[in-house]
């Protein structure tokens, strides 16, 4: 009984005092779609929706949008006067205007008013308490009448009672200037005034002599407050929410029970010294004040000397910030006030405290603390970022338990205890039961079904033995028995997924997320989630901000402040919304009954739930009766139309919940067609009858004309048959003369076909005559040509000319090795942009010849498994005789589709002379041959099809492969670790290619002799070179462009014997390739297709021409100095390898510098640089910023890290020096240049 009396007078006391202090307002102006800020009357209408007169046209919220009528000088109709000062509602619902001249109009629907004139202007309008309107004219009243004003005043004013409440107000303030008066259901009295906001006088006994008056007013650092101090008027709304009229600050309303949420926030007056950041922590101490801890700013607590907040002084905070991170608070039994910092742990008590760190305390796991828990033997349990610690308050130390050991590797966010177990949430590995007499445990993860493995709370229910786990993924109730019986995330009604803190509440559990709070009920699991703008801190809440006290008050904490509360207090069912109807866009307000046409059978009816505060997803049901068999489930405003409707009766029903009694809105009647009438189907039987006579006539007179055509037709047969008779022993002699033809013609056919079958052999001869009889010719007129020195004209012209004769001779000579590729080696490999780069190489010599070209490749081609160099080989010889053929302003389209693991190639083109030249190509293109063997090897097929046009298909299976899988890994910063990476008894190949020919390159090169390094940029190859013992650099398939060229230049100007051979490799057939390759210095130069064999023997054969070149200065010192041991090594030598091993240790180090590299070799500075320069040619601080963005361009190549974690990772704390540093060095930003390489 006692426990009853104290809870009511809890919430007589709240109601009380409530308003004082939480009551909260929203906010709506012209921003939201109001006509103007200045508000000066306001009324519901009966569907709920709000009424405003304003200084600019009458305004509608039903909660969803503003609907503004304004006067329109063309329309008569429309509103007289946009200056409203008053509205007011009549018995029937009708809303009624009165301007600010005095003009009187009533709203009767679809836009419409209605006006009404007097002899005079009047000076007021007014409804009576029976809800008659009233106007006052001069001295006089009128009266609303059936349809009309007639003389005499219908009953008493309203106003006469404001006049009276007004008496109580100014009693107590005479200077007040009150524009408006509002009694609400609970009794309270509002007053607006003109410039001190409102005043409320609470209905309370309590409050008999009127002693407690509470006033309101702006106040810009609240985030609910109204927005002006002049309140013009004052409503209160069907669901007893307070609306404010207010001139210049637009319309404001009170929630609703909002007083009931109380808010600690940073505020200049009320708490000047609280922090402007995310709360942690939360508690009470024993004296009930409160405790908040801070993201970064340390420990408060409420000061009854004060009457505010102050901060709780922590001396180690001064020499170690780490104090001031606070990340729990917990209140013992015996008072003392426990804080988890990442410092360590303070224990305060009688405003002294003591400190607890791990580094001094072998039973401390760690510094960082996360949950405190408190169990019946006086054991405080400790979660830390990093283990578990528990402390004997009796004996006040530090202990071990079983099983503490196991756990020095987890992350605990919270703890708990139920009975002889520890119940522990972990940042990323779900949750542990820990047997304490055991030391063993048992896990919870999300393979036993819990929703994630990232756990912020825990709440044990002991009377259901239930845990209530808050994680990543939302809420699990887990059974020790049963084990997971519920999983509650927001697609159940959880404004997020994320939820941090979870506390109880006799049959409900209360939760903060990342979007808000919710109450969840422990038997039925249904979810309620508040508004998170209805008077909350803000809807973000913070992890760990979450306390019970000892009185059921709920605390919860956010990145702007903390809301506490009495749960019991508020409302948690929402109100009922009122379902506004319209049909065609007019308002339906009883069981109206609508008939219409059949031919306009289409109904469109509006259902809008209007509810405030506004809630968008209110749900209802509807159905149309004779039309809909079950009810509809709908949410916030509807547009439903019916179409097609079928004649009959129907009947348009609303209940707000399933289980409701449904509300007939409107019956509906759709006329029956004319074809379901009785005049319809007499018209329609007599046309029947008509027809069938019809019928039978026409049958009998077709018949006897059938009978005398069939008598002709017997007689006209008998002679055919006569004559076909005589024809047939004609034609009899006649075949015997055509297979004496025939016979003949066969004996021919066999003898073209063995001319034929020699057609072949007879190529091949003329093949070997034309290689044997003109090599030698070619080569004498080269080197004539080679020799003239006057006139490069003529020169420039043989060399061209003979070039292209040696290509289409080599043709032949080449692609007879196509058959010595070797095995068919598949490779997986991003096809896409491979068969991309193919069209756009067809498309630039399509476009030497003006012939247009048209490429679409399916987007679905992604990782495949196929013989890649086989691949780009086939589709480069095919595609070299069609653009051969295609003639100028011709079209060449290619479609590229893959279809169950089958890649199918449709070639198409309306060149004329492509498509003349098409059996030259079948019989004699070698390019063809070597597409035919290809094709083979591949198991593809082809065709080419009979039409007026090229035609021309093949297809090619691949193994489509769900995950690509990277097949090389470049080499660039990480060389150092030179004896790490390269194998010693391998030729180390350096292969500098596209991204896209690392696959084939390492299919044509790849052996057990071999080690490859790939590189696709310019500048990382002098780096390689430098770096790496390299034995032979191959260029595969790549263009000679600038940087290439520059490339080649510079390293010609090496001393022979200190370069490694260059090969290259090319996949066409070019005479002029050899010319250029050997400008450049390319030692070997291999034309595919070529053997395997034959290219491993000319790279062994170069290495082993080149052993014992020569190692350039930077190669020698950074992997000799650090990979070599030698007790004859100089002074400087010794100290340069111990600077370099430094530097490698300190690269991720964001304060390592040539500073600190020379404080730690006790050095000059000058003599720094002079080692450096002389056993390196570079600075110090060169070779750190040369290696630093070595490793930031390979992470940025292969680690799936962002740009800030890489640039820390490289010695860079600031992001935006480590963006500009690499574009200056890279000529992009990190960003670009890693969209570049993914």
């Amino acid at each position: 009984m006692k426990t009853k009396f104290y809870i009511v007078y809890l919430l007589l006391l709240a109601s009380l005092y409530g308003y004082s202090q939480q009551l909260k307002f929203i906010n709506y102006t012209t921003d939201q779609g109001l006509s103007n800020n200045s508000v000066l009357d306001i009324l519901n209408d009966d569907d709920g929706g709000l009424w405003m007169a304003t200084w600019d046209g009458l305004n509608y919220f039903d909660g969803y949008t503003f609907t503004t009528f304004k006067h329109d000088i063309n329309n008569p109709k429309s509103l007289p006067s946009n200056y409203l000062t008053s509205i007011e509602k009549d018995k029937d619902g009708f809303i009624w205007t009165f301007s600010n001249e005095g003009l009187i109009s009533k709203y009767v629907g679809n836009n419409e008013f209605h006006h009404y004139k007097f002899n005079q202007r009047p000076r007021a309008m007014y409804a009576s308490t029976s809800g008659v309107i009233n106007v006052l004219v001069g001295e006089k009243i009128y009266k609303y009448s059936n349809g009309n004003f007639v003389d005499g005043a219908d009953g008493a004013s309203k106003n006469n009672q404001k006049k009276e409440f007004k008496k109580i107000l100014l009693a107590k303030y005479p200077h007040l200037v009150i524009n408006d008066v509002l009694k609400d259901k609970q009794g309270n009295l509002w007053f607006a005034t003109f410039k001190n906001g409102i005043y409320i006088i609470p209905n309370h006994i309590n409050n008999l002599t009127t002693s407690l008056i509470h006033n309101y007013t702006y106040d810009a650092y609240t985030p609910y407050t109204f927005y002006s101090n002049e309140v013009t008027s004052l409503n209160q709304d069907v669901y007893g929410n307070i609306w404010l009229g207010q001139k210049d600050g637009g319309l404001a309303m009170a929630y609703s029970g909002s007083q009931e949420i109380s808010s600690v926030m940073p505020h200049p007056n009320r708490f000047p010294h609280l922090p402007v950041e995310t709360t942690r922590a939360i508690t009470k101490d024993v004296a009930g004040n409160i405790w908040i801890g801070y993201y970064n700013s340390g420990l408060y607590h409420y000061s009854e000397k004060t009457k505010c907040y102050v901060k709780f002084p922590v001396k180690e905070s001064k020499q170690n910030e780490e104090w001031e991170r606070v990340r729990s608070l917990y209140t013992a039994k015996d008072g003392s006030i426990w804080v988890g910092t990442y410092a360590g742990i303070l224990r305060i008590k009688n405003n002294s405290y003591t400190t607890f760190e791990a580094a001094n305390i072998p039973e401390l796991p760690n510094n960082r603390n996360y949950s405190f828990y408190e169990d019946d033997n006086h054991t405080i349990w400790i979660a830390c970022w990093g283990g578990l610690a528990k402390y004997n308050l009796k004996t006040q130390r530090f202990t071990k338990f079983k099983g503490q050991d196991k756990f020095k590797n987890y992350n605990i966010r919270n703890i708990k205890k139920d009975k002889n177990n520890l119940i522990i949430a972990t940042e990323q590995d779900g949750v542990f039961i820990l047997d304490l007499t055991t030391g063993n445990y048992k896990q919870l993860t999300k393979k036993n079904g819990i929703l994630g493995n990232s756990v912020y709370s825990l709440f044990i229910d002991h009377d259901t033995n239930n845990y209530w786990i808050a994680s990543l993924g939302g809420v699990t109730v887990y059974n020790t028995k049963k084990g997971v019986i519920k999983n509650i995330t927001d697609a159940n009604g959880l404004p997020s997924h994320m939820v941090y803190g979870v506390l109880d509440n006799q049959n409900q559990m209360w939760v903060s997320t990342t979007k808000g709070i919710a109450v969840i009920d422990k038997n039925t699991y249904q979810v309620t989630p508040f508004n998170p703008k209805e008077g909350w801190q803000a809807p973000e809440f913070s992890e760990g901000a979450y306390y019970k006290d000892n009185k059921g008050l709920l605390f919860f904490g956010g990145v702007i402040g903390l809301n506490y509360f009495n749960p019991n207090a508020l409302t948690i069912t929402p109100n009922t919304a009122k379902l506004k109807v319209q049909v065609n866009s007019i308002p339906i307000t009883t069981n109206k009954a609508i008939s219409k046409k059949h031919s306009n059978n289409t109904i469109n009816v509006t259902v809008t739930p209007i509810v405030f505060p506004v809630k968008k997803t209110s749900s209802y049901y509807y159905k149309l009766r004779g039309k809909n068999t079950d009810w509809i489930l709908a949410k916030g405003k509807q547009n439903i139309v019916y179409q097609n409707l079928s004649s009959g009766d129907y009947t348009f029903l609303l209940k707000n919940n399933l289980n409701d009694t449904p509300k007939e809105v409107f019956s509906l009647k759709i006329e029956k067609a004319f074809y379901e009438t009785i005049s319809f189907f007499m018209l329609l039987l007599l046309l029947i009858v008509g027809i069938g006579l019809l019928f039978i006539y026409l049958k009998n007179k077709s018949t006897k004309a059938k009978h005398k055509k069939l008598e002709e037709q017997i007689v006209a047969r008998t002679k055919l048959i006569e004559k076909q008779k005589q024809d047939l022993l004609k034609i009899n002699t006649e075949l015997d003369d055509k297979n004496q033809e025939i016979i003949q013609q066969k004996e021919k056919l066999l003898s073209l076909h063995n001319n034929l079958k020699n057609q072949d052999f007879e190529v091949d001869k003329f093949k070997s005559f034309v290689l044997s009889q003109f090599q030698q010719p070619l080569s004498i007129i080269l080197k004539m040509a080679h020799e003239i020195k006057n006139n490069q004209e003529p020169k420039t012209e043989i060399l061209q000319q003979s070039g292209k004769i040696i290509d289409l001779i080599s043709e032949w000579n080449y692609l007879d090795h196509i058959k010595e590729l070797g095995e068919v080696r598949l490779t997986s490999v991003k096809l896409l942009p491979i068969l991309k780069e193919i069209a756009n190489s067809v498309k630039e010599k399509l476009k030497q010849n003006s012939a247009n070209f048209n490429a679409q490749i399916d987007k679905s081609i992604n990782w495949v498994e196929v013989d890649l160099l086989r691949l780009k080989l086939l589709l480069k010889y095919i595609f070299n005789d069609i653009v051969k053929y295609s003639e100028a302003s011709s079209l060449l389209d290619v479609a590229i589709v893959l279809q169950e693991n089958t890649l199918q190639f449709t070639v198409t083109s309306n060149s004329t002379v492509l498509q003349g030249n098409v059996k030259n190509i079948l019989n004699y293109s070698p390019y063809y041959k070597a597409f035919l063997v290809l094709i083979k090897d591949l198991n593809g097929t082809c065709n080419l099809n009979n039409a007026d046009y090229f035609s021309f298909n093949f297809s090619l299976p691949v193994i489509v492969m769900q995950n690509n899988t990277k097949a090389v890994e470049t080499i660039s910063w990480k060389h150092l670790d030179i004896k790490e990476k390269l194998p010693v008894n391998k030729n180390k190949i350096l292969v500098f290619t596209a991204a896209s020919n690392f696959n084939i390159s390492n299919q044509l090169l790849q052996n057990t002799d071999n080690y490859l390094l790939f590189e696709d940029v310019v500048t990382n190859l002098s780096s390689a070179l430098k770096q790496l013992q390299i034995d032979v650099l191959v260029f595969y398939q790549i263009g000679f462009t600038k940087e290439i060229a520059y490339f080649l230049q510079k390293y010609k100007e090496i001393p022979k014997k200190d370069r490694v051979p260059l090969v290259y490799i090319s996949e066409e057939i070019n005479y002029a390739l050899q010319e250029t390759s050997l400008e450049f210095g390319i030692d070997v130069v291999i034309q595919l297709p070529a053997s395997k064999t034959f290219i491993s023997n000319k790279i062994t054969s170069l290495i082993n021409r080149s052993t014992g070149r020569g190692q350039n200065k930077f190669q020698q010192e950074i992997f000799k100095i650090l990979t070599e041991e030698n007790d004859l090594q100089s002074s400087n030598e010794k100290l340069l390898k111990r600077s370099l091993e430094i530097i490698k240790e300190e690269l991720s180090n964001p304060s390592f510098n040539v500073e600190k590299l020379i404080s730690i070799l006790e050095i000059s500075r000058i003599k720094c640089y002079r080692l450096f320069k002389e056993q390196l040619g570079q600075s110090p601080s060169d070779v750190i910023t040369s290696l630093r963005l070595q490793k930031a361009e390979y992470l940025l190549k292969n680690k799936k890290f962002n740009i800030s974690e890489i640039g820390f990772e490289c010695g860079y704390s600031d992001s935006k020096y480590f963006g500009r540093t690499f574009k200056k060095h890279f000529g992009v930003s990190p960003k670009t240049y890693k969209e570049q390489k993914i």
